[in-house]
């Protein structure tokens, strides 16, 4: 009887997919570096889009006419997220922003990490397993070939 095989890659890359949905909306607002207007926004969107997690999507026109988008946490903000026509300021590497020359340092970071915390360690055993497995199977092949070498120096007489 031959037994179900999953390759470890493909345990890994759904772990990482899955733990993309907690790790997107706080690596992409430490990143999100913008100075400029509210141009556009769409509430209730999937990010990342093979997640079932919601955030709003804002366009953000800089002084100098480049639009950049922008993903949101909905706790982002006012109740209602950023109208469109605020004014947002925020420089990479920084949580806190400015809204509409307001400082706000309201990314509700507490939600993601524990989740975070859990992928993590998910994603480090499943490596730590294909690690332990790929291990194993190196023996077993070394201790076949050295059982299969025995057999044939027993059968020449060696």
């Amino acid at each position: 009887m031959h037994k179900a095989h999953i390759p470890a890659s493909v345990v890994i890359l759904s772990i990482f997919l899955a733990a993309s949905g907690e790790y997107a909306p706080v690596l992409g607002h430490y990143w999100a570096q913008f100075d400029g207007v509210v141009v556009a926004r769409k509430d209730n969107v999937r990010f990342p889009p093979w997640t079932r997690n919601r955030a709003n999507r804002y366009v953000i026109r800089d002084a100098d006419g480049t639009q950049r988008v922008y993903y949101a946490d909905s706790g982002e903000g006012d109740l209602d997220g950023f109208p469109i026509g605020a004014r947002l300021t925020k420089q990479r590497w920084r949580m806190d922003y400015q809204e509409n020359g307001r400082p706000r340092d309201d990314f509700p970071f507490g939600i993601y990490i524990l989740p975070m915390m859990l992928d993590g360690l998910l994603l480090g055993a499943a490596v730590i397993l294909v690690v332990m497995i790929r291990v194993r199977d190196n023996r077993n092949r070394n201790l076949q070939a050295d059982y299969e070498r025995a057999l044939r120096r027993l059968e020449s007489g060696d």
